[in-house]
Order: C-alpha cells, then structure tokens, then sequence
C-alpha cells in the first residue's frame, strides 16, 4: 500500500471528513498534509506516534497487519453484528475522533463547521465509543439549562435542519441579532403559542423565562447528542 492510500486509510478510520481536523490532530498545518497527500510521503515517526492503533510497520511499510494486536479486538468490531440475550440486534460503533471547538466572542458556529470561518480553533479531540455521528463539541457557557447543563461542561452535537426538528428534545441554537451579533442557546425546543415562525426554548433553571425565537433568525440547529462534566 502506497503512502497516500495509508494516509486516507488512516484518516477514514479516526472519521475525519476534513484535511484540516486531521491536520491539527497530528500537530501539523494544513498545507504540510497536503503536501504530504499530493506527494505521497509523511513523516513515519509522527503518525506512529499520533496514531497508537495502527501497527508501525504497516506505516513504515505498508506490509499488514494493519493493527497493532491489542487493538483489533475492538477495532475491527464496526461491522460486527452481535446478538444479546433479548434477541435484539445492534451494530456496535467505532469511536470517533469529535474535533473540540473553541469558539470566540461572536464567532459564527455554522461557519466554522462549514469551514468557512477564519477563527476556526480546535483545542483537542474526543474519543467516544458507540456515539451517534457528531459534528463537534463545544463548551457550554451560562447557565440556561443548570442544573442539567453548567458552565464548563462539554456537549457534543449533530447539525440538523429546522425542517427536521424533534419536538421535545435538547438542542444548540445559534441566532443573529438586530446588531448582526451572535447568539447560542441550548434548550428544549416546543412548539411555540404565539404561531408557526416561531419555536419556543425551554430551560432546566425555574429561574428563567422561556424563549420565543423567530425561526427566520435561526443561522444553525444542532441536536444535542451528550455531555462531558468534569469533578
């Protein structure tokens, strides 16, 4: 296997869908990895270093196993189809790379998933097993949704349109204002009583009111899939 093809395996295993994610997992800029992909080459002691699943002769080499021996066992489980006591089925996942995002005062969070913002800042990445699909996490800041939601606990989410939205469930809202400021709030979305433009958000704190928000001023919805709290 040629060293570009070991680079786009590797990337497709940590479910990296952009160079830029990959990139800043291995400490590296951008165009150093596109350089790498364009030239099939790389640096051999920094991904064995970086990514401790694979099998350094496999990256040196490119001659299998593909995995070190005490990671197939868990590694290779995502087509794995397993069969409970009950009698249900399910298909375990492979955990995921989530790219944690720091977002600066008034940074829009639908461009940086989109990856058109220039203060785009990845501070780390979180590994979670059997997890939905998630686009990213963030931090929450405030303290809408306590006690089920401090400040500085870490949420993870999936980008969802508003034509899709599941009545009742927790949700990261980003909104423009009047002053082309930006807003994010997380909360329960209902169906609002004063008509159908608008949702109303719902908090955990009885000592907040609810939101009415106009559905036109909604620039991203997210559905909230976990929360990370630290003791």
């Amino acid at each position: 296997m040629d060293k570009k093809s070991i680079l786009r395996e590797i990337m497709s295993y940590y479910n990296f869908k952009r160079k830029y994610m990959f990139a800043q997992f291995l400490g590296i800029s951008s165009q150093r990895l596109s350089n790498w992909l364009s030239r099939g080459t790389y640096n051999p002691k920094l991904l064995t270093t970086k990514c401790v699943e694979f099998n350094p002769e496999w990256i040196v080499t490119g001659k299998q196993p593909v995995f070190k021996d005490e990671y197939k066992k868990i590694d290779f489980t995502e087509n794995l189809v397993e069969e409970p006591e009950n009698g249900s089925i399910y298909k375990k996942q492979k955990a995921q790379n989530i790219p944690l995002y720091k977002l600066n005062a008034n940074t829009s969070l639908k461009n940086v998933i989109n990856n058109k913002s220039k203060n785009i800042a990845i501070t780390d990445f979180i590994h979670l097993p059997d997890l939905a699909e998630c686009d990213g996490a963030i931090y929450v800041k405030g303290e809408f949704m306590s006690p089920l939601l401090k400040s500085g606990d870490i949420i993870t989410f999936k980008t969802l349109s508003i034509k899709n939205i599941l009545w009742g469930e927790l949700y990261l809202v980003e909104t423009t204002l009047e002053n082309k400021n930006i807003s994010l709030t997380i909360g329960y979305i209902q169906k609002s009583d004063i008509g159908d433009n608008f949702i109303k958000i719902t908090s955990e704190n009885q000592n907040l009111e609810e939101l009415n928000l106009n559905i036109n001023k909604i620039s991203y919805l997210a559905l909230i899939h976990s929360s990370i709290r630290f003791h």
